[in-house]
């Protein structure tokens, strides 16, 4: 079966003989062309239907894709959790019976402090101006810009531009 932009390119030259021939009947190239025309037609229109099936079936496969993520993702911060939780009982243990070390089969498990900057507790109401660092955050204000564009004011920076297309299937 021929491809959308074959079946677009022999409309388009059905098109352009009956453009040649401005319709006329007599012309046996002008028959030649609305039986092409209607073919073509009919093909597209299986074409089109192929498409949607195909594209209902990969958005459908998307969706449960990724609702299965949102599920195995889910089920990783279980485990990850659980990890932890153990990990925390296993240094509580480690720690409330004075070990440090500790020979478990395959695995050496030790009691390590943390790397990184030391740790500070910082009280937020009492901390001096001094101390604070202000945090600026600009932002376009696209709004005012589409506003002032839509009232006919014309700005170097922006301007309107047309909305875009999409396919909706039904």
């Amino acid at each position: 079966m021929p491809t959308l932009y074959d079946l677009t390119e022999q409309e388009h030259d059905a098109l352009m003989v009956l453009a040649e021939h401005a319709g006329d009947m007599d012309q046996p190239e002008v028959i030649e062309a609305l039986e092409v025309l209607d073919q073509v037609t009919e093909q597209i229109e299986l074409k089109a239907e192929a498409y949607c099936r195909l594209i209902n079936e990969m958005q459908s496969r998307g969706e449960a894709r990724k609702h299965e993520a949102q599920r195995m993702r889910a089920l990783s911060e279980t485990d990850i959790n659980a990890a932890n939780a153990l990990k925390a009982r296993m240094l509580w243990f480690l720690e409330s019976s004075g070990k440090k070390k500790l020979e478990a089969g395959n695995f050496r498990v030790s009691v390590a402090r943390n790397g990184g900057p030391q740790p500070i507790e910082v009280d937020e109401d009492s901390v001096p101006g001094e101390y604070l660092v202000k945090t600026v955050v600009e932002s376009i204000d696209t709004k005012k810009i589409r506003e002032l564009l839509s009232s006919g004011e014309q700005l170097e920076f922006a301007s309107i531009v047309e909305r875009g297309t999409h396919v909706r299937i039904k």
